[in-house]
């Protein structure tokens, strides 16, 4: 009777209940364990630098050479370093990467003190979510991981993005909100500037650019680390939802940009394994700028900060400006697993290094699908 089909209800909405508990308290055990995990660490790479910093001695430098060098690394012509020596691990060249590196990066920075003094600083890099894509490269730690081959075999069709988001949405938060707001973005996009372009794969485009709250929740960081995970079955899940982004992406005209940037604060130390002549893949999709003065602006003009120039061999980029919540500056998404080699590392002082990657012509399994 009713009286048996409600209680049958309210079993169901009980287990469901249940069921949503010990997930959630099974993701808070898994998050506190990799959380006291990365602190530990942490602690043991700050104990290894301090070690490191105390064993090193550098001779002391006059006032009067410090300032010359200054002045020197000012002028468009010049071709030296500073004139301390640098670590092991952060080891760099004498010579700029291209000709004219020095010229541009003393342009955009003539060109963001221009803006600043007209205008104020108004950058914020802590709330700018372009800033936080760039600045992941950070995470790359340029170590070997297992192919993804056959990964991607079964998918054929695009599924609606409801679906692929299924095997993942217990990584996530409540995602009702942040879908209905992709789909009146995406409506917005197709109506004023991409006629035509399919409903469902734009909103692909459009959920990838969201900051969730924490931003350490949102989709791009949660996949990215997936597909940066060494153990490779923590990118299954995210199949399909990869899948429906590389094929939404590939329907976007291909970029004509030949260098790109992409940085982040922090020191040179960062990044050990990138060394001349050695290959590095870019295991995430990869956020890049083709702009030196933006990528300057969220990386900054003083402390330590790493920039890479990449010199691109192909056209897999693909710009979705146009997608994001955030659309302020040109964003230019390189799918995973782009390759590159270490062409050189320049060290021009006052905190700032760079790095010149080239592309590898030899697209992997995942970018050959955007073909």
């Amino acid at each position: 009777g009713e009286g048996g089909r409600e209680r049958e209800t309210e079993t169901e909405t009980e287990t469901e209940t249940e069921t949503e508990t010990d997930t959630d308290t099974k993701w808070e055990a898994a998050e506190k364990e990799e959380a006291e995990s990365e602190a530990a660490e942490k602690a043991a790479e700050g104990e290894k630098t301090v070690a490191q910093k105390d064993s090193v001695q550098e001779p002391p430098v006059e006032k009067a050479a410090v300032d010359k060098a200054a002045a020197e690394r000012g002028a468009l012509n010049v071709q030296a370093g500073p004139s301390r020596p640098t670590s092991a691990s952060s080891k760099t060249s004498k010579r700029p990467l291209l000709p004219d590196t020095l010229a541009m990066l003393q342009e955009a920075t003539q060109k963001q003190d221009s803006v600043e003094a007209s205008q104020g600083s108004s950058v914020q890099p802590e709330a700018c979510s372009l800033a936080s894509r760039l600045g992941d490269v950070a995470l790359e730690d340029s170590g070997v991981r297992t192919p993804l081959q056959g990964l991607f075999d079964h998918c054929d069709v695009v599924k609606p993005l409801e679906d692929a988001l299924l095997p993942v949405r217990h990584m996530l938060p409540p995602l009702k909100t942040y879908l209905r707001t992709t789909l009146r973005k995406a409506q917005e996009v197709i109506d004023d500037i991409h006629p035509g372009f399919p409903e469902n794969e734009a909103r692909y485009i459009v959920l990838y650019t969201m900051d969730f709250q924490p931003r350490e929740k949102s989709v791009y960081f949660v996949m990215n680390a997936s597909l940066r995970d060494y153990d490779r079955e923590a990118v299954k899940p995210w199949v399909d939802y990869i899948w429906g982004l590389l094929k939404s992406l590939k329907m976007l005209p291909k970029r004509p940009e030949t260098v790109l940037f992409r940085g982040c604060k922090g020191d040179i130390s960062r990044f050990p394994r990138y060394k001349k002549n050695r290959e590095t893949v870019w295991y995430g999709f990869s956020s890049t700028s083709p702009d030196l003065e933006v990528q300057q602006q969220f990386t900054g003009k003083e402390g330590n900060r790493v920039l890479f120039q990449l010199q691109m061999r192909t056209a897999c980029g693909r710009d979705i400006r146009d997608f994001s919540m955030y659309p302020g500056e040109t964003e230019i998404l390189l799918p995973p697993n782009v390759q590159f080699v270490v062409k050189g590392l320049n060290d021009f002082g006052h905190g700032l290094h760079m790095i010149h990657l080239e592309e590898v012509e030899e697209p992997d399994e995942v970018i050959l699908s955007m073909d």
